[in-house]
């Protein structure tokens, strides 16, 4: 599957340069390498060349590599390139998932023996947990086993799906029993942490009630928090206060969006103003989208106030012209001149009354 047809180039190159998708999964499924190289990788070429969400996922998947330099590396593609949302979002948990681990050793909670004794790896134990499940204290024994590289290799896939040795880390996750569990970070993986409250040890205090979350994803997903957790020591407090004045429910969906990545779509304009403002205050990644959500929904608020005030405007200009239209209708009615005609008369008469009357008295 890997056979170089030209160049260096695979039947995969090939495949995402024809954009492909049923080729492209035929080649992977038969054990095609994601990661072969010509000098770019198949998915700098599927990056470069479509703008198919379902080609890039599905590389993604098997382990493509999406920092692989190259000038231009496959992450830098979807940045620069007019993406959708989704994955644009899917691109940034990959990215702040893979910095997370690279600085690990300033930020991990717990550490890992290895094979050779004096080395030890820094990890988040609730990140950990989380993936391996019941199976944590059972995985963790059998990475006392292994050398520093291949721990090392293996966690790195475990945080962020990316690793210098993909394979590697895939088939250590299936002899660790964890074949039925899902591999790689998706969008349905953090929409079920999020609604998993049960598994939430941590509060934010706001307006005296409390939200939960998980340490790790206010870690990788915040500077604030990450310089928060990081740097200060013997700290067991499970909850913190916060200080940006904002309202409860800005703040609740500031958390929320850390997790899934996207807004509910009726926030009031007030909930947007103040969640703009939050993402400086919490450093947030500029690449999250959060502004740019903002931003759409802002405008779309605009668009649906002036088509209202324009209906309105119009049912208004409406109503008039239909009362312009009755009132004409009335002064072309024949019953309506007669009965003009008989108060003019009448007026006519009282006039004359008037002028004799005063004629007679002089």
């Amino acid at each position: 599957m890997d056979e170089e047809i030209d160049d260096k180039r695979t039947q995969l190159h090939f495949a995402c340069e024809e954009k492909s998708f049923n080729n492209i999964k035929i080649l992977l499924e038969k054990g095609a390498d994601p990661n072969s190289t010509d000098s770019s990788t198949p998915l700098h070429y599927a990056c470069s060349h479509t703008e198919d969400e379902k080609i890039i996922r599905l590389l993604l998947n098997y382990g493509a590599n999406p920092f692989f330099e190259n000038n231009l590396r496959p992450i830098d593609f979807i940045i620069n390139r007019n993406y959708r949302d989704q994955i644009e979002r899917e691109f940034s948990f990959f990215l702040d998932f893979y910095n997370f681990f690279e600085n690990v050793e300033e930020s991990g909670d717990f550490k890992i023996p290895t094979k050779e004794k004096e080395k030890e790896i820094f990890a988040h134990k609730d990140l950990l947990e989380w993936r391996f499940g019941e199976k944590f204290e059972e995985i963790i024994m059998k990475l006392k086993e292994e050398n520093e590289k291949k721990v090392t290799n293996f966690l790195s896939f475990v945080y962020s799906g990316i690793s210098e040795n993909p394979l590697e880390a895939k088939q250590m996750w299936n002899n660790f029993g964890l074949a039925k569990k899902e591999m790689y970070l998706n969008q349905e993986l953090f929409e079920k942490l999020y609604q998993d409250e049960n598994s939430k040890t941590f509060k934010i205090i706001c307006h005296k009630k409390s939200i939960k979350a998980h340490k790790f994803i206010l870690m990788a997903k915040s500077g604030l928090f990450y310089s928060m957790f990081s740097f200060v020591t013997n700290d067991n407090s499970n909850q913190v206060n916060d200080y940006t004045e904002k309202s409860f429910e800005s703040l609740n969906q500031l958390i929320k969006f850390l997790y899934l990545g996207k807004l509910d779509q009726n926030l009031s304009v007030k909930i947007l103003n103040e969640l703009e403002e939050a993402e400086d205050f919490y450093i947030l990644n500029s690449r999250c989208g959060l502004k740019n959500q903002i931003d759409k929904l802002l405008m779309e608020k605009m668009k649906k106030k002036k088509k209202q005030e324009n209906k309105k405007s119009k049912s208004k200009k409406d109503h008039l012209q239909k009362e312009e239209i009755k009132n004409g209708n009335e002064n072309k009615n024949p019953k309506n001149k007669k009965k003009m005609f008989f108060i003019c008369f009448l007026f006519f008469l009282i006039i004359l009354f008037l002028f004799f009357f005063l004629n007679y008295s002089n």
